[in-house]
Order: structure tokens, then sequence, then C-alpha cells
């Protein structure tokens, strides 16, 4: 996968389009940044996924860690405005 121009770019190129979103975007103290996505699931709610990317050499960005944490019923404004705990990289 070639680098994409953002973390969250980059976290969710692998994810469907359209049904996958951005809630919470956190930079580490050694130049990762984690990022928690919300994907929709017909009839369930929305399945929270967690990346860890880092910047390429070239700027660019990638993940190298993902980390499914499960489903949830909550809304999408409810999860932007108090985003569950991280687990990778705490």
């Amino acid at each position: 996968m070639e680098g994409c121009a953002s973390p969250e770019d980059a976290a969710c190129a692998l994810m469907p389009s359209g049904i996958t979103h951005v809630i919470a975007t956190r930079a580490n103290g050694d130049g990762g940044v984690w990022v928690l996505l919300a994907v929709q699931v017909a009839g369930t709610g929305y399945y929270l996924d967690e990346n860890i990317c880092e910047q390429l050499g070239d700027g660019s960005w990638d993940w190298t860690s993902q980390c499914g944490s499960g489903f949830t019923d909550r809304s999408l404004e409810s999860l932007r405005a108090e985003p569950p705990s991280q687990t990778l990289f705490n």
C-alpha cells in the first residue's frame, strides 16, 4: 500500500468507504498517531476499530497496527463528543 496524505486517510484506506467514520485522532510522543474509526453495521450500530499510523520517510502516512474494539449502539455525535478510551499504546 502506498502512503496516504494523513493518518486518518491511512486508517481508512482498507475500510469500506461511505460507512467508515473517523471518531478521534490522538498523537503520541513518539511520532505515532492513534485513529479511532466507527464502521456502520446495518441494524447493529457501529463497529469500533483502533489504528496506529506512522509517518513514512517521504512524509506520507501508513497504518502499522489495528485492533477491533467491538460494537456500540452509540451515535456518531456521542462517540465524537466522548470517545471511548484507547487501548493501543495508552
